[in-house]
């Protein structure tokens, strides 16, 4: 595309995701790719994320979806609160009634996560 439409794009705005597998694929991905992914969503994965490594590769934030009865939901929340302790912006959803397969509400829960992933200012917590 950046060939066929010399500065036309951008990565502002771009979202890497991945569930289950995808997810551990999608975190090494955008760490081999310096610049190219600035957002990660992350379902049904407890990742292994390092801060330092994020931040290199440029990434500006973090979301992971978590099924509730789901094997998952415990490491989702440690990483998340490891990764906003050391400064990566980093959000975790649950999704309700939800094991490894997504919610009925799933909908309402990606565009959240979305909306609060490109948010132009950081969440003021």
């Amino acid at each position: 595309m950046d060939a066929q439409y010399p500065g036309e794009m951008t990565r502002e705005g771009a979202v890497l995701t991945g569930f289950s597998r995808g997810a551990y694929a999608a975190g090494r991905i955008a760490v081999m790719h310096p610049g190219r992914w600035p957002y990660l969503l992350l379902t049904e994965a407890d990742v292994p994320l390092d801060a330092g490594s994020l931040k290199k590769a440029g990434v500006r934030g973090v979301a992971m979806l978590a099924g509730e009865i789901g094997s998952q939901l415990p490491g989702e929340r440690r990483t998340v609160a490891r990764l906003s302790a050391q400064g990566v912006r980093a959000r975790l959803w649950v999704m309700p009634k939800a094991g490894h397969y997504y919610s009925a509400n799933i909908d309402d829960i990606m565009r959240e996560a979305l909306d609060w992933l490109v948010a132009l200012e950081p969440e003021k917590t």
